[in-house]
C-alpha cells in the first residue's frame, strides 16, 4: 500500500496552498511520471534531465491521476484549475522540495524504524536484512545525490508490514546524507569508514541515537556527539555461538548481528 493523503495533509507537508479541490479527497499514491499514473494518485512534475514535468500535467490528469502539486514559479496553476475542476491542485514553492517533505511527513505518520548507511554499508545492510525478514519484510531503500526523488518516492510506499527501513548511501556525498537523514529520522546508522556522509550523519542536528561502527582504524578517526552512541563491532559482537572467523565477510556479519539485536530481534 502506498501513502494515502487528502489535502489538507499536503497543504501541510509542504507548505503549499489548496488552490482547487475538497479538502476530503483521498489521494492514492504518488507519481513523478505521467507513464506510471495510477487512479487517484498525486501527480507531482519534477523537471528531470532537464524535461519539465509541468508539461505532462493535462496527460496525468487525463490518465486518472486524482491531483496534482503545481510549483508557483510554473505558472500553470490557475490554468490546471480552470480546466480540471474536479481534481486536487496545490501550489507549492518548488516541486522537489515538496515531494522531500511529503515523505517526510509519511515517514513521521508510519512506526517503522530507521537504519541509514554510508557508502560501503550495503553488505552489512543486506545481512541485517535478511534477518530482519524473519519477522517482516524490510523497505530498502539506495539513494545517490541525483536521486533523492527516487527515495523519497521509496519512502512513500512505507508501511506497517515493512517494520523497517533500511537506507544506503551509495555516494560519499555529504549533503545528500544530511537530507536524507532528515527526511527519514533514522534510530540507528551504519558507518563502514570515515568520509563526508558520516560525519554530516554524525552533524545532522537530529542524529541517529546509536553508530555501528567495524572495529579498527576505518571508523577510529570518526568525532564523539552528545546522545550519540558508537557501538564498535568487533569480532565476537553479538556473542555468536559459532567461531566468527575473520576477513570482511566476518566483520559485515558481526556488525549485521550488532545491529539486529539492537533493533529488538533474534539474529542467527
Amino acid at each position: 500500500m502506498s501513502a494515502r493523503l487528502i489535502p489538507n495533509e499536503l497543504v501541510k507537508a509542504t507548505s503549499g496552498r489548496l488552490a482547487a479541490g475538497s479538502a476530503l479527497t483521498m489521494l492514492n499514491g504518488v507519481c513523478v511520471s505521467a507513464a506510471t499514473v495510477t487512479q487517484g494518485c498525486l501527480f507531482v512534475p519534477l523537471t528531470l534531465n532537464t524535461a519539465d514535468g509541468h508539461r505532462d500535467i493535462d496527460a496525468a490528469l487525463q490518465k486518472g491521476a486524482g491531483g496534482v502539486l503545481c510549483a508557483r514559479s510554473s505558472g500553470k496553476t490557475a490554468g490546471v484549475v480552470k480546466k480540471w475542476p474536479g481534481k486536487i491542485v496545490v501550489e507549492v514553492d518548488d516541486a522537489l522540495e515538496a515531494l522531500l517533505n511529503l515523505a517526510c511527513y509519511w515517514r513521521h505518520k508510519i512506526n517503522a524504524c530507521a537504519v541509514i548507511g554510508s557508502p560501503g554499508s550495503e553488505p552489512v545492510l543486506s545481512r541485517a536484512r535478511e534477518m530482519l525478514t524473519a519477522e517482516k519484510k524490510p523497505l530498502h531503500v539506495r539513494c545517490t545525490r541525483d536521486s533523492l526523488h527516487t527515495a523519497a518516492l521509496r519512502l512513500l510506499e512505507l508501511n506497517a508490514n515493512h517494520g523497517w527501513v533500511l537506507l544506503e548511501l551509495a555516494e560519499d556525498c555529504a549533503a545528500t546524507a544530511a537530507r536524507l537523514c532528515a527526511m527519514s529520522m533514522p534510530a540507528a546508522a551504519v558507518i563502514t569508514a570515515d568520509g563526508p556522509a558520516a560525519r554530516a550523519l554524525l552533524d545532522a542536528p537530529d542524529p541517529p541515537a546509536a553508530v555501528f561502527v567495524p572495529a579498527g582504524a576505518r571508523s577510529a578517526s570518526l568525532p564523539g556527539r552528545t546522545g550519540v552512541k558508537i557501538i564498535v563491532c568487533d569480532a565476537d559482537c553479538g556473542k555468536t555461538k559459532q567461531p566468527s572467523g575473520s576477513g570482511p565477510e566476518s566483520a559485515h556479519l558481526s556488525m549485521a548481528r550488532c545491529l539486529v539485536r539492537y533493533l529488538g530481534c533474534d539474529a542467527p
